[in-house]
């Protein structure tokens, strides 16, 4: 007998696949769901018409007028021309950006002085793909070596994210001027070209801000769109050791105009980045982010709380519970399913915490939710558990055992009222001795988190397009 999964075209929608068993070429009521926490597999052409393909972020050469290479099968597009300029845009929304140099800048004075003037040739273009990994899409890189001496400076670009590192080898460390600024006042600053001509508005957390004016920030800053409806974000950011992600600087943004051409100013104390481990430091200024998953599919809350990494804590050793929520969205299973199998994956970050000792539960919810604030401590959990104590492997995936949620997805899908939209699943820390972290979602489907569900449908159902679901960040 043969037997092959098929994807229902129907069901898919931004993060999710299902598929349907066929034995001998004839479809049985044998289903799968495999959704991935935050970042898109599939995208609409057009807008709201249900149609979604599979995202694509190879960077290609384009025909665009003044641009050499673009990337476009995505909610957004991504442009870049030699010289060093790219842009993102969406929704009729973009923003340009160019790295010119490296200098000092005397945080008390706003004195300025140049370290280094980019030096710009043709970019490396490459793909980045993942093997036979159902739910990773390959990832578009483009760098320029060697950009100032030893420093590299690379963009990656995802279905949902355009995240940038710029790489600070250690001979480039060693060969920096000192500073002509005391120490403590002394900040090492990128600084970029920025171009906000198609960004008609701009806020933070606390209200708008007119970008013609001075300002700096280290939160979150939004753009909006004509109807003043946000639609993508300028993130925290952050610089580390290449070979220790443990120890992270947070990067602070300034923005200032002279004459009429805005800058962008990110950096950080040249104490801090001195005190970081030796080897290469990158720098991650996540210039675009077009879909905040880390606000609004992950967090983890407790003594150890990390909201401004890029990964998430399950444990740690210190008697603290911690607690972590990670949200699927894009569900497509009907309610009161038979559960056959569900299986749960994370992504182990790079270092030395690989001690996952935690009970596992789901949001007992018609639809999952991921408070960002202790609130996650308090959310409803299902009486269904699973303690699950494994070693999380380096910069690897581990799976759960077969079967070891069944119980869980199935008292959230037997809920009277249950949605069909989405599932948050719950982390809870048993105070083992050790540590314990994963990657939350990083812009990169091949990292992300990931939930399996096998399930048998009761007799013939119509397939449905999910076009409108819960727990999407606006975008």
């Amino acid at each position: 007998m043969a037997k092959e999964w098929r994807e229902v075209l129907a069901r898919r929608n931004r993060t999710s696949k299902t598929k349907r068993l066929y034995e001998d070429d004839q479809p049985t009521n044998s289903f799968s769901w495999d959704g991935i926490v935050g970042t898109s597999l599939h995208y609409e052409e057009t807008e709201g018409s249900g149609d979604w393909l599979e995202v694509d972020p190879r960077i290609v050469p384009t025909d665009e007028p003044g641009w050499d290479w673009e990337m476009q099968k995505s909610h957004w597009r991504f442009l870049v021309r030699n010289g060093g300029w790219f842009a993102a845009e969406k929704q009729g929304v973009g923003i340009g950006f160019r790295l010119e140099r490296i200098a000092y800048l005397n945080i008390a004075t706003k004195e300025f002085e140049t370290i280094r003037t980019a030096s710009y040739t043709t970019p490396t273009v490459e793909t980045i793909e993942h093997g036979n990994n159902l739910l990773a899409n390959p990832l578009g890189k483009l760098t320029w070596a060697n950009l100032f001496p030893g420093v590299d400076f690379e963009v990656h670009v995802s279905g949902d994210r355009l995240h940038e590192e710029i790489k600070v080898s250690q001979a480039a460390r060693n060969a920096m001027p000192s500073p002509p600024y005391p120490a403590a006042d002394t900040y090492l600053v990128l600084v970029y070209e920025v171009d906000w001509g198609q960004v008609p508005g701009l806020a933070d957390d606390d209200g708008d801000i007119d970008y013609d004016t001075d300002f700096e920030r280290q939160a979150r800053l939004y753009l909006k769109n004509h109807e003043g409806e946000i639609v993508t974000a300028l993130p925290a950011s952050r610089a580390w050791a290449e070979d220790d992600t443990e120890v992270q600087v947070p990067l602070r943004k300034r923005f200032v105009k002279v004459g009429g051409q805005h800058y962008l100013l990110v950096g950080a104390p040249v104490l801090a980045l001195n005190a970081l481990p030796e080897g290469t430091i990158i720098f991650d200024p996540d210039i675009d982010e077009i879909v905040g998953a880390d606000a609004d599919d992950c967090y983890s809350y407790g003594g150890a709380e990390r909201t401004d990494r890029a990964y998430l804590y399950h444990c740690w050793g210190d008697g603290s519970t911690l607690v972590t929520a990670q949200r699927f969205t894009g569900i497509t299973i009907d309610p009161e399913t038979e559960i056959t199998n569900a299986q749960f994956s994370l992504y182990g970050a790079s270092g030395s915490y690989t001690l996952l000792d935690c009970v596992f539960y789901a949001e007992d919810a018609d639809n999952g939710s991921v408070p960002e604030s202790s609130d996650i401590d308090g959310l409803p959990k299902t009486d269904a558990s699973y303690a699950w104590e494994a070693t999380l492997s380096t910069s690897a995936y581990i799976i759960s055992p077969a079967n070891s949620f069944d119980g869980i997805i199935q008292e959230v899908v037997n809920r009277l009222g249950f949605g069909s939209a989405s599932i948050t699943i719950i982390g809870v820390d048993a105070q083992a001795a050790g540590f314990g972290q994963s990657v939350d979602w990083s812009g990169d489907s091949a990292k992300a988190a990931k939930l399996h569900i096998e399930y048998t449908a009761g007799g013939e159902r119509i397939p449905r397009h999910p076009a409108a679901y819960a727990g999407l960040m606006v975008y």
